[in-house]
């Protein structure tokens, strides 16, 4: 027990110093600016909602729905700093952090599956920047998202999780609405696979 203990630790310890590299590097190249226009525009649908903007009501464009996720984020830094001055280069660094979070939960979640494993999924996520933008934007938080939600489905042990799953995908959708055609087709599937195993309709059958 002790030398599984041990053994685990040393998975920890490499897990943590890959992290730490990963975002001492982020956070170097982060104050270099080259990622265009786009970058402003993610962050322009939260910033109207803050200054009172409804969404599908001033504005109509699937980009807005992704906005709502931000909403809570972009009303805290408001708040915190009361100006707009230095926001997008703020917004890289809460970037970094969110993708930190979702690599550490996605170790977590698989290390006693298999730790190596685990620590390879982490890293090679946390080192994925969709189109080299370090911005939560409807492509980034998509596949954060949907990647969250199949993790924690795989790994669930409880209602919760499960639960838990399904907000996340929920999260996905509204950056990526066509996802929910996924979900139809989820459920369809779901369906039939509950009545083919019903005996009451293979008895009627």
């Amino acid at each position: 027990m002790r030398r599984l203990s041990s053994q685990a630790g040393k998975y920890d310890l490499l897990f943590a110093a890959l992290c730490t590299a990963i975002i001492a590097f982020f956070v170097y190249i982060a104050q270099f600016g080259y990622n265009g226009y786009d970058e402003s525009f993610y962050l322009t649908v939260p910033y109207r909602l803050v200054q009172g903007d409804v969404l599908l009501r001033d504005e109509w464009h699937p980009a807005q729905l992704a906005g709502f996720l931000m909403y809570p984020v972009m009303w805290l830094y408001m708040n915190l700093a009361e100006s707009t001055d230095g926001m997008v280069l703020a917004f890289r660094y809460i970037y970094i952090a969110a993708q930190a979070a979702a690599a550490v939960y996605i170790y977590l979640r698989l290390k006693k599956l298999s730790p190596v494993g685990a620590i390879a999924a982490s890293t090679v996520y946390f080192l994925f920047v969709p189109y080299y933008r370090f911005s939560l934007s409807y492509n980034s938080l998509a596949i954060m998202l949907l990647l969250l939600a199949g993790i924690t489905a795989a790994t669930a042990k409880s209602g919760a999780a499960y639960a838990a799953s399904g907000l996340m995908f929920a999260g996905a959708v509204l950056c990526c609405p066509y996802l929910v055609i996924m979900y139809a087709l989820y459920t369809a599937a779901i369906i039939i696979y509950s009545l083919v195993n019903d005996s009451r309709v293979r008895e009627w059958l």
